[in-house]
């Protein structure tokens, strides 16, 4: 049977402030047939009882990035959508969505921007206040923006559940406002109130204050249907008044505080802010998902310090605030101070927080208090408490967990726990760090739109959600952000106030998201708003191009924390900074060449595959001997030209097998930073050696993902040596352990270890072709795409192999089998395959090559390697021995291979 399972209008479901008059519209069907395609649709839109649109029959099986294509949409309207589609079986279904749309450009609004009259460098929460009266209303719809952050509530009750708003724009062009339906809490007297924070706006701000203003202001606008239809405004006007409340500080950085003996102040008058009435930024709709709480977490345990003071345990390092509830006695004051490690002795490890204060501190009223800050967050897993004494009970304290409120689209499993909690870290990492934009950390004295962290991390991100409207209000800002000559800022918003920049990957954000989105959701409507940013930025390369069309200039951040970076190079990796911006010269071009081709523009696609060839040869010239040798052997160099295809035909083989001796040389780990880690794996299985990117993908030692794990890690560290060996911090003091960068590997675990990937932009058409490696028997993922749910699951094991898989309805896939020929042409529907095979996946913790320290932190293996080399690794060689490989030891005693073999066989058997 046919069903209609979801309708999307743009990419959202049943909107209630819709800001698009002609958005996209998708469905996703279901049918419990195999090989269902949609033949025909019908799509029928209501304005109340009236029709407004219909498209009549359309034949054809688009079914997820529908462009609306009747009348532009009215503003402040409830629609109803009537969807009839027809399929290849000759069944049929109906689906209904009703969205209501917003003031597409708020230009009727009467409202005045208000301020207070605080001292400019204030940290407290002024809140503004009117009175009013009302009578029974039909409707009641609120529309609100601040300059600083907000919360708003009407006769007493919180209007919203979104933190943060209006959210985070370059603020000099646009805000966002939101709507709100009040219906429900307007009474005949009425008291509407709104509390603001400096937030990003006036707050401390990579370094400094007032980034964008000097004080908080607000824009609202209440308008009331009465019941005979005319409408009644509550504006905001010299008519409201302000007063300080019990929020009493308030900084994203430092923290808040709320004190609930605090009398509130006397209201004042307000005063109108002239400037921004005289010159104010265009205001625009709420653009995505708004930040709200996305999970709730009890602490799972209480330590101490050496000197008494309790510390939380929350078992997730995490991005959001604690709730307090608490009977405390009048005027006690309970100071909470965040963290995301502990030092070795048990105390609150700060030094990476830098200038950051991460406090919160509350002062109770004596009776049962609720606090719950508003206007700041944190990035933590232990949170010190002091002023309840030395064991505070651990159900007073709730965290709640901050972040975009982006559906979940993806589920990721193996037969590794280790992989799986390095799962779960790609996922904490991404839910920490997207806070209305994507940000680097969500702990220390920064906090901001990184390109290059964006970049990297974008297709992970739009795997594990659906990050579509998120990173279009995103790259909206960065368009905004762009110089006039297409350059673009490091930084979106662009707090430096510096113009442009040019650094290779964090500026080729303007080209790489656009187009990640495009292959990943299907909807050209990215490309068609991006398209002048995309293209102004690859002629601002083309301008800067050296005769032979390499970027051969400027500065660059290069392989960033890469470990193979030699002194004196700061946190640069030794890969030649300007052969990673000729190669992405030459992939930003590429994609140009392909979005124009998207877009219809024959005479661009023309230019840019020219003018893409050009930069293959010159870099080909430059970097590449004519034996097949490239200049700078680092694994991002060979990875890069790899994945880019930079190389000759006849020059590909070498280099692969140079990618290979450099893993080699290595012991098989990696030396790769921001630029090289998100690459490398999908290079190797681009040359058919998946079995390395494995070998990469399941060390536990010094340097990789897994060590990470095995280190305790929650989230994603930002170096790879955050934590060393010996249990030591890094100490530049940019040091973060929630940091998405590396986490990019989440993609390579869903496109090639599971092998579900796009075919087609959208998943229109999908590949499956999953990869056996060694140490992983089993694994499954879901991913759900425009056109709903693809489901694979493979397993090896007892010389068995099978393969489960789901696609949705309306699309195909081929399905490409592990150790058999060709592929399978799928239509949608369950399918599941067993055979024989004489594969063995049997994990294997240790091999060869394995540090003897890494087998030392087992306490097994340690009794093992004890027994069998005795008093070498307690004597006087024993740290040398410790940093030695079996590899490397067979060789120094007699019959030296067969013991080592014997003993590795039974370390994995025991371990």
């Amino acid at each position: 049977m046919l069903k209609v399972s979801k309708i999307l209008i743009d990419r959202q479901e049943n909107p209630a402030a819709l800001s698009e008059p002609t958005p996209y519209l998708g469905w996703q069907l279901e049918s419990d047939r195999q090989n269902v395609h949609q033949t025909a649709y019908r799509i029928c839109i209501r304005d109340g009882l009236m029709p407004f649109w219909d498209s009549g029959r359309i034949t054809g099986s688009e079914s997820a990035a529908v462009r609306y294509a009747g009348p532009p949409l009215n503003e402040e309207c409830r629609y109803t959508l009537e969807l009839t589609v027809w399929d290849n079986h000759g069944e049929s279904a109906q689906g209904k969505a009703e969205f209501s749309t917003a003031l597409f450009a708020p230009r009727f609004l009467t409202a005045q921007w208000i301020t207070h009259t605080l001292a400019d460098n204030h940290s407290e929460c002024p809140v503004f206040v009117r009175h009013f009266s009302a009578e029974p209303v039909q409707k009641a719809r609120l529309y609100l923006s601040a300059c600083g952050i907000y919360t708003v509530r009407l006769n007493g009750q919180e209007v919203s559940q979104d933190w943060f708003a209006p959210g985070w724009t370059e603020y000099a062009s646009r805000l966002q406002y939101q709507v709100y339906d009040v219906t429900a809490l307007i009474q005949p007297e009425n008291t509407l109130e709104i509390t603001t924070a400096n937030g990003w706006y006036a707050g401390y701000l990579n370094g400094t204050r007032q980034v964008y203003g000097k004080q908080t202001a607000i824009f609202a606008e209440l308008s009331l249907t009465c019941m005979d239809s005319h409408r009644v405004t509550v504006a905001t006007d010299v008519r409201w008044q302000w007063y300080l409340g019990q929020h009493r500080e308030a900084e994203f950085y430092h923290g808040e505080r709320i004190d609930r003996t605090a009398v509130p102040t006397a209201p004042q008058p307000v005063v109108l802010a002239e400037d921004l009435n005289a010159h104010a930024p265009a205001l625009v709709p709420q653009q995505c998902e708004p930040v709200r709480v996305l999970e709730r977490r009890a602490p799972v345990q209480l330590l101490h310090t050496p000197d008494g003071t309790p510390i939380l345990d929350f078992g997730q390092n995490m991005a959001g605030v604690v709730r307090l509830d608490w009977q405390g006695s009048p005027g006690q004051e309970i100071t909470l101070r965040f963290a995301e490690a502990l030092t070795p002795d048990g105390s609150l490890y700060t030094a990476n927080l830098r200038t950051a204060k991460a406090t919160d501190t509350f002062v109770c009223s004596g009776g049962k208090d609720t606090f719950v800050p508003r206007f700041t967050y944190h990035g933590f897993r232990y949170v010190s408490i002091a002023g309840m004494g030395g064991n505070p009970p651990l159900d007073a304290f709730t965290a709640l967990v901050l972040g975009t409120d982006a559906a979940a689209t993806a589920q990721f499993s193996c037969s590794s726990p280790l992989v799986n909690r390095l799962w779960a870290n790609i996922v904490w990492g991404q839910r920490s760090n997207f806070v209305d934009v994507p940000t680097d950390c969500p702990q220390r004295d920064e906090r901001l739109g990184w390109t290059g962290d964006a970049a990297v991390f974008c297709r992970t991100a739009a795997q594990n959600e659906d990050v579509y409207r998120f990173f279009r209000k995103w790259l909206a800002d960065l368009a905004i952000g762009q110089a006039a000559d297409g350059g673009v800022p490091h930084i979106v918003p662009n707090v430096n106030g510096q113009g442009s920049g040019g650094a290779a990957v964090w500026c080729d954000a303007a080209v790489t998201i656009p187009w990640t989105l495009y292959e990943l959701y299907g909807e050209r409507d990215i490309l068609e708003r991006q398209y002048p940013s995309m293209k102004a930025w690859v002629e601002y390369m083309r301008r800067q191009e050296t005769p032979d069309h390499l970027r051969q200039c400027g500065f660059q951040h290069g392989d960033w924390l890469a470990l193979d970076r030699e002194e004196g190079r700061g946190n640069r990796g030794s890969t030649d900074a300007y052969l990673i911006a000729s190669a992405y010269y030459a992939h930003c071009t590429r994609l140009l060449a392909k979005a124009a081709a998207v877009l219809g523009k024959a005479q661009e696609v023309a230019e840019y595959t020219a003018l893409h060839r050009a930069i293959c040869s010159g870099f080909q010239q430059e970097y590449i001997t004519a034996t097949g040798r490239v200049v700078g052997e680092t694994q991002t160099a060979l990875a890069l030209i790899l994945l880019f295809d930079l190389a000759r035909a006849e020059h590909r083989d070498r280099i692969a097998q140079s990618l290979v001796q450099n893993l080699d040389k290595h012991q098989g780990h990696l030396t790769t930073g921001f630029i090289g880690t998100p690459i490398l794996m999908d290079a190797l299985s681009k040359i058919g050696r998946n079995d390395l990117a494995g070998k990469l993908l399941l060390n536990e030692d010094f340097p990789g993902w897994l060590y990470e794990v095995r280190c305790g890690a929650t989230t994603m560290w930002e170096r790879w040596d955050s934590v060393r060996p010996d249990g030591s911090f890094d100490e530049s003091g940019m040091n973060s352990f929630n940091h998405y960068a590396f986490g990019a590997v989440g993609d390579w675990l869903l496109e090639q270890l599971v092998g579900i990937r796009p075919a087609e932009p959208g998943y229109r058409a999908i590949t499956l072709q999953p990869q056996l490696i060694q140490g992983i028997t089993q694994a499954c993922a879901l991913r759900t795409t425009p056109y709903g749910r693809v489901r694979l699951a493979w397993q090896c094991l007892n010389h068995l192999i099978t393969v489960e898989v789901e696609i949705p309805a309306n699309t195909t896939a081929q399905l490409f089998l592990p150790e058999q020929e060709g592929s399978i042409t799928l239509g949608s529907g369950s399918y599941q395959y067993s055979y024989a095979t004489e594969t063995d996946l049997t994990p294997q913790r240790f091999t060869m090559d394995t540090p003897l320290r890494t087998m030392l932190a087992d306490a097994d293996a340690k009794a093992v390697l004890s027994a069998a080399l005795p008093g070498m690794l307690d004597g006087p060689a024993a740290a040398f021995l410790a940093g030695k490989s079996f590899n490397d030891l067979k060789g120094m005693m007699p019959g030296g291979e067969a013991l080592f073999a014997q003993l590795l066989t039974k370390l994995n058997q025991l371990c």
